[in-house]
């Protein structure tokens, strides 16, 4: 058992959550208010040890807001005190059943190390326990949630229920038996073994499942913003090693590797086949096996993709310097951003200038707004507080500099025939660079 840290107002232990196994959800067993979560949050905010703890509870505390109409007071967490209000003469009428054929749901396996919240209150807030172990806790919320659904089928029939575990001989046999006549798996015939006769006739399971499934939901929101910054940048890693162990072949064949959150690619900056390549490549033999066998076959000629090829090879050509702005340094290219709504944002080339600033570049060769409204959203993306700290380490691998944490705005397009219209104001922060004949550059 942990030891014991503290005592509270009210004489409830304060502790540590401990280690029970790898059955044990802290979600399902520890759950507060959400009011008395965000009040734990701002206390922990203060205390946290790490810029990657800070930001998580953040965000644990935004999806907690918006998630409070789905965390109402259920039968989960009520059921114990359902226990301690009946008489002693109700009590003693469910004593048989109690002992000999049901333990009550909230019992999630944990065994005699098994914590309530009303004996206990936490050093910390839930969400700083669950901060790297949400996989885990979905998975032990799903398990759960089979239970309920189990329990709920029984619940149905529960005559039924009770006649098959009476006139079984063992427990497995009733296990068995259930599992039989109501199609339950055997987490849910176990669980349908475990529970009180009284809550099987009490308890709305309909609702415990629904309150399970917002909590899945909850932390999978989490889950697709956690910050795991070394697992995002293993890949902008490979291809820079890549890029240095073959960079004189790649060179003569002009290509390159390019890094990207779920793996990296191989890509072609030839102007024959300009950002045609192969992608999923996850490992150094996967990488060296591709560029042995590198021919890449022509396809459709699109003018962005030529000129993104073409400002990219005369970057890696010139010490990765891009050929427009002031000492404007390469960063990666196709950048790919997945926001909460799945929408996929992609940047077409990501650099560095002097004084430390993100510079994002768009390039269009038809000249429409929608290419500076594409690099103000990008913009908006790495300044959010879900990627900024993304774009820090990013940065830090790929130039060796940190990043100021300012962003500017460049787009390339094609040269106007004529004197250009002056940009409308939200546009006036966007430095524009125009580009004639064979890549020549200018401004406006």
């Amino acid at each position: 058992m942990c030891p014991i840290l503290d005592f509270n107002d009210n004489g409830s232990a304060i502790i540590e959550i401990p280690q029970i196994g790898n059955d044990y959800s802290l979600m399902v067993n520890h759950w507060y208010s959400v009011d008395y979560q965000l009040k734990q949050i701002k206390d922990d905010l203060k205390k946290s040890d790490s810029e990657q703890r800070t930001i998580f509870l953040k965000k644990y505390a935004k999806e907690l807001k918006n998630h409070k109409e789905h965390f109402q007071q259920n039968d989960i967490e009520d059921f114990d005190d359902d226990l301690e209000a009946i008489s002693d003469e109700e009590r003693e009428f469910y004593e048989d059943d109690i002992n000999k054929l049901f333990f009550h749901y909230h019992n999630t396996g944990i065994g005699e190390g098994y914590l309530s919240i009303d004996e206990f209150e936490l050093k910390h807030s839930l969400a700083w326990y669950l901060m790297n172990v949400i996989d885990d806790e979905i998975k032990k919320i799903e398990t759960e949630i089979e239970k309920q659904k189990g329990l709920k089928i029984c619940a149905a029939d529960v005559d039924k229920t009770i006649k098959i575990i009476r006139e079984s001989a063992t427990p497995f046999d009733a296990s068995i038996n259930l599992m039989q006549h109501f199609s339950l798996s055997k987490i849910q015939a176990k669980a349908a073994l475990e529970l009180t006769l009284k809550s099987i006739t009490s308890i709305d399971f309909q609702k415990n499942i629904e309150f399970l499934q917002s909590q899945k939901m909850f932390l999978g929101k989490l889950t697709m913003k956690k910050d795991n910054y070394e697992e995002n940048l293993k890949y902008f890693k490979l291809a820079n090693e890549l890029n240095e162990k073959f960079s004189k072949k790649l060179l003569e064949m002009e290509a390159h590797f390019r890094g990207n959150v779920k793996s990296c690619s191989l890509i072609s900056l030839n102007s024959e086949t300009p950002e045609i390549g192969v992608s999923g490549i996850k490992t150094m033999e996967k990488a060296e096996k591709e560029l042995s066998k590198f021919k890449p076959e022509k396809h459709r000629d699109t003018p962005e993709k030529s000129l993104q090829s073409w400002i990219i090879l005369n970057a890696i050509r010139n010490n990765h310097i891009l050929p427009f702005g002031d000492n404007l340094t390469f960063i990666t290219s196709e950048l790919a951003i997945v926001l909460e709504n799945n929408k996929r944002m992609v940047n077409d080339i990501l650099a560095i200038n002097e004084n430390n600033d993100l510079v994002v570049v768009e390039l269009k060769s038809a000249r429409v707004n929608q290419v500076k409204d594409q690099a103000l959203d990008f913009k908006k993306i790495i300044q959010s507080n879900e990627h900024k700290t993304f774009f820090k380490h990013l940065t830090e691998l790929m130039t060796g500099k940190s990043w100021s944490g300012n962003v500017q705005c460049v787009i390339v397009w094609k040269k106007a025939n004529g004197t250009p219209k002056p940009p409308q104001d939200k546009y006036k922060e966007i430095e524009e660079y125009q580009y004639s004949g064979n890549y020549t550059f200018e401004k406006p």
